[in-house]
């Protein structure tokens, strides 16, 4: 046996379990993978199916991992369970051997309460646990600069010029806040991957990070050899800018995805809005509005080089998690046109839908390979409800007509986390029914 039983991080992800724990014909996984996870076809000689096995082959084409059709109920619900790190220990272990009965047996006996669900109340999400996580971080002028999410433009309306102002990452967060009181209320455990605004997913803002982390955060990486030495020297010095690009971004990103795991939620939320990316420089508003929600896929060949990412890929692959988020993705979508008023994006809205992303059968729900679409354990929804320069939404998301505790916000905020809530409300009402 490659995991011992003591390894095993006891999880209930409720909403991947229908399908887990029997095996389904390898043609059912085919027929995911090229459905949401095979970009362009670039997984063709990198992942082959064949009537009892599934096949993942390096860079010489060769047989690098082989995960057998009994073996699937177990290592599915494995990789639903299980730390990082005991996982690629175990793959690098397993490689092409076929695990016997006991040894799978061993396995989902480990997780044999990972679906189980205990509510502590008669509330509607009793006993759930949701993610939020506010895209970005900026809430000032400078940050948002770095971050490079600011609108700043001057707007004419009614004969009246108006100059309009809009930071990404102060938006995200207020969504963020309402949509947690209103599922608190529900019964659901919360987490926010940012406790404030301006704050970084480490807790404190990226200029504090900048002055007091950097230093020591390279010194370290530099020791355990996650850094070579070349980029090292010069994300030491690099200016500010370049270090966000070059390592920064990534690097909450992981933070962020560390952050949801060890929560070990049901549900994963984050919100982010969008612009329009024909309107660049964003200099000016624009006629164009769409939504969109993300969910995971969407793999291209390069992807699967590494130990990490062919773990993710084999989790969205055997598990149901894909389906569970484009579910609550599509319910999310439906409340961005229906309540919004927003229309769902089209593939020729923007390029890179077209380049690198997989459009689902539901309108406005892609997949595509993001960082935390491939990092995060659960069912998600990736949520862009509008384009920020839209020459009404920049209009409606600079007005503060809304109270919020002990400030003002835009109501259109509101109108956003309500979105989500209502999607998320419909979607454990199917899941569990009274």
């Amino acid at each position: 046996m490659f995991i011992k039983n003591n390894c095993i991080r006891i999880i209930t992800p409720i909403l991947s379990c229908i399908g887990v724990l029997f095996s389904q014909d390898i043609q059912f996984y085919k027929a995911r993978f090229d459905k949401y996870l095979n970009l362009n076809h670039q997984l063709d000689k990198v992942v082959l199916f064949y009537p009892d096995k599934i096949i993942l082959r390096n860079i010489n084409e060769q047989s690098d991992l082989v995960i057998y059709k009994d073996e699937i109920p177990a290592i599915s619900a494995m990789l639903e369970s299980e730390k990082l790190n005991d996982l690629e220990v175990f793959f690098q272990n397993k490689k092409n051997k076929h695990l016997n009965s006991r040894e799978l047996d061993s396995i989902l006996i480990s997780v044999n309460e990972i679906y189980s669900l205990n509510k502590k109340n008669h509330l509607p999400l009793s006993g759930i646990r949701i993610a939020i996580d506010p895209g970005h971080f900026a809430d000032d002028i400078n940050t948002a600069k770095i971050e490079q999410r600011l609108l700043y433009f001057k707007h004419k309306t009614n004969n009246k010029i108006d100059t309009i102002t809009l930071i990404e990452g102060k938006l995200t967060f207020q969504t963020a806040i309402i949509l947690a009181e209103k599922l608190k209320e529900q019964g659901a455990e919360i987490l926010l991957t940012r406790q404030k605004s301006n704050a970084t997913a480490f807790g404190i803002s990226f200029e504090e990070w900048y002055q007091k982390r950097k230093n020591v955060v390279l010194d370290s990486l530099l020791e355990t050899k996650e850094l070579t030495k070349e980029k090292y020297l010069k994300l030491k010095s690099c200016s500010k800018q370049q270090f966000f690009n070059l390592f920064f971004r990534e690097y909450e990103l992981l933070q962020r995805a560390k952050i949801i795991n060890a929560f070990n939620p049901h549900l994963s939320v984050i919100i982010h809005f969008n612009v329009d990316e024909k309107n660049n420089p964003w200099n000016k508003a624009t006629f164009k509005n769409y939504s969109m929600c993300f969910i995971g896929g969407a793999f291209e060949e390069n992807d699967l080089k590494t130990s990490t990412n062919k773990i993710h890929f084999l989790r969205l692959l055997l598990t149901n998690q894909i389906e569970n988020s484009k579910k609550i993705s599509s319910y999310t979508m439906q409340n961005f046109e229906n309540n919004l008023s927003v229309s769902a994006a089209k593939t020729n809205d923007a390029t890179y839908l077209q380049s690198v992303c997989i459009p689902s059968e539901n309108p406005g729900v892609f997949c595509r390979n993001l960082l935390l679409t491939r990092h995060i354990i659960s069912p998600l929804v990736y949520g862009e409800s509008m384009c920020q320069d839209n020459f009404k939404e920049c209009q409606l998301l600079s007005q503060n007509n809304y109270k919020l505790k002990e400030q003002k916000v835009p109501y259109r905020i509101y109108e956003v986390a309500k979105a989500y809530f209502d999607a998320i409300m419909k979607y454990f009402k199917d899941l569990l029914p009274n």
